[in-house]
């Protein structure tokens, strides 16, 4: 349990996971402001189309502008005093960094380079969020991006791209369990499908709700 108030609940999880769906449904039920952090690389990034045509060479400098402005929005939209809901985030520029770094598309320098700047972005960010992961299974994964249809995803995501960002995550879950970071796990086994069930959805908000009160919000 964390001895202080946090400031944040962070969602991360896989492309397809649900991460979106989860934060919208989260806020609006619990009443909670919220970040969308998740969008950037579909609206604003600059380096997107480079990245997806050619992940080896533009992998560092894209992940360096995500990681820029998500810690700009953290920044600009954080509400003092009231825990709010962030949809990705810098947790998920380390996963993606990571990733790459297992994958080879980040060089060992990079990599040194890109925690660096991470641990200096998010040094107060780490200590003031809790965490939610999403975790399913890649079959369901590829049956939610085919069901949702963005071109891009379906050109370029494929079972070894969407398996190396898995691997980020683990890491990542690692990573936060050994620095005492709060981290409830969602699995296909406990909530299958929770954003066209309604059942899905309020065990998903008790399982929040609950994990919440055990950290002092």
């Amino acid at each position: 349990m964390t001895s202080k108030k946090p400031q944040f609940f962070t969602i991360i999880g896989n492309i397809g996971s649900g991460k979106s769906e989860a934060a919208k449904l989260i806020s609006t039920t619990l009443k909670l402001p919220s970040i969308d952090a998740d969008s950037l690389f579909q609206t604003v990034d600059p380096f997107a189309k480079n990245y997806l045509k050619d992940i080896s060479r533009w992998a560092f400098t894209n992940e360096l502008w995500l990681m820029v402005n998500r810690a700009k929005l953290i920044e600009e939209q954080a509400k003092p005093g009231e825990l709010t809901v962030v949809d990705s985030g810098l947790l998920m520029s380390w996963m993606y960094g990571r990733a790459h770094r297992l994958a080879g598309e980040f060089t060992e320098k990079e990599w040194r380079f890109y925690k660096q700047l991470y641990n200096h972005f998010a040094q107060n960010f780490m200590s003031k969020t809790l965490v939610l992961r999403l975790k399913y299974a890649q079959k369901t994964l590829f049956e939610r991006i085919k069901k949702r249809g963005r071109e891009f995803e379906l050109e370029y995501y494929t079972p070894e791209y969407i398996g190396g960002l898995e691997k980020g995550l683990d890491a990542l879950e690692k990573k936060l369990r050994r620095n005492d970071i709060p981290l409830l796990k969602i699995t296909e086994k406990n909530v299958p499908e929770f954003v066209e069930s309604k059942s899905g959805s309020k065990k998903l908000v008790k399982l929040v709700e609950k994990f919440l009160e055990k950290n002092n919000v």
